[in-house]
């Protein structure tokens, strides 16, 4: 589909990987289950890993925007 991150689910080590079609940098934000942005981050090329350990364990929502489509992910910290 386009974005893979594993593992998943993690301490709070995720690798990004795009294999979508743009060049142009990539949004990064990943959100909790109220709503609230945790994580920002803006990234160019095709992988990349975050850091989230420093979060409390649970479900979030990691959300990409490749200035074509947005890619919706949720991703569990354990």
């Amino acid at each position: 589909n386009g974005l893979s991150i594993f593992p998943n689910p993690s301490p709070g080590y995720f690798n990004i990987a795009y294999s979508g079609f743009s060049d142009e940098a990539k949004n990064m934000v990943v959100f909790d289950m109220l709503g609230n942005t945790i994580f920002k981050s803006l990234f160019q090329g095709n992988s990349t890993v975050i850091n989230l350990s420093d979060y409390p364990k649970g479900i979030y929502l990691f959300q990409l925007n490749d200035q074509t489509k947005i890619y919706n992910q949720k991703i569990v910290i354990q």
